[in-house]
């Protein structure tokens, strides 16, 4: 069984990604998390909360773009095995959610990588910083290696159309 999980890639301007540096292993990754059971039939929740708890943005820092469908149809190709989630959660691994976001670009002074008491959320980041999805996919950990690869062909037009649609950068 997987662990249901959505997965927020945040772009900027120039398309560059929020890359979150792990504490434990100095590896890139997205914000993401469980999606709760009441937010089952609303990812989009599931992913502002997962921002808010996890690099303190608020929901109008954010500006969803749209999820980013799995080739085909097929949500088992974003899922990725975890021994850790294993132990914790009884779960093979997750299964991900992809949503894409747009920022603008000085918003990451805005982002709190310690998260208030209040969300009784643990710190998972050292630090996030804006990285091209190439390096991105080259610094995430080789268990979502498949995951990142697929979202850079699948996200990177959608990003671009979205830019160009909206002005923000008349790429």
């Amino acid at each position: 069984m997987y662990r249901k999980n959505v997965c927020c890639f945040i772009f900027t301007d120039n398309l560059d990604f929020l890359g979150c540096v792990r504490i434990d292993n100095g590896q890139y990754q997205c914000v993401q998390g469980g999606i709760e059971e009441h937010e089952q039939n609303n990812i989009v929740e599931a992913g502002l909360r997962e921002i808010k708890e996890e690099i303190g943005l608020l929901p109008h820092d954010v500006e969803l773009v749209q999820e980013i469908p799995p080739p085909n149809g097929d949500p088992t190709v974003f899922r990725y095995k975890s021994k850790s989630l294993r132990k914790k959660y009884k779960v093979i691994g997750q299964e991900q959610r992809i949503l894409l976001f747009y920022a603008p670009r000085d918003i990451i002074q805005k982002v709190v990588v310690i998260p208030p008491k209040n969300l009784k959320a643990r710190r998972e980041f050292e630090r996030v910083e804006w990285v091209s999805m190439a390096e991105l996919c080259e610094k995430c950990p080789p268990s979502k290696a498949h995951i990142f690869k697929l979202v850079n062909e699948l996200a990177l037009p959608i990003a671009r159309n979205y830019l160009k649609i909206t002005h923000k950068n008349p790429l």
